[in-house]
């Protein structure tokens, strides 16, 4: 069952990665911060300001270690309590990808998220 309250960092009032469940999975694959950072290509130091809570990843890093640990985003980011949700379809674009793409295609997918919050009451 989903949570109604989504966590969100102060600084960028963005969803927050859950510190504690990070720290959990990387100790639960006996990984260090050095492990898993070299594993998915960030720094120790990264790994640490993440469980510290002192920055948060980006769209594409969450992902990457939600792929990783075979988990959710839903679930790093606290909004789940189920690791493997399987409705989870959540699609995470950086300005990076919405760059590169076509004009229409770009206004093609900003209708479909205007559509989905009006739906969906967000």
């Amino acid at each position: 069952m989903r949570k109604k309250v989504r966590l969100q960092d102060d600084k960028t009032n963005q969803p927050a990665l859950q510190t504690d469940r990070l720290k959990m999975l990387r100790r639960k694959m006996n990984l260090t911060q050095k492990e898993l950072g070299e594993k998915i290509g960030l720094s120790n130091k990264t790994i640490s300001n993440y469980e510290k809570r002192d920055r948060q990843p980006d769209n594409e890093t969450l992902l990457k270690l939600a792929n990783f640990f075979d988990v959710s985003v839903s679930y790093l980011l606290g909004e789940t309590d189920n690791p493997k949700l399987l409705d989870d379809t959540i699609v995470l674009l950086t300005d990076k990808d919405l760059k590169h793409m076509q004009e229409e295609t770009r206004e093609m997918v900003y209708s479909i998220i205007d559509t989905i919050k009006r739906k969906h009451g967000s």
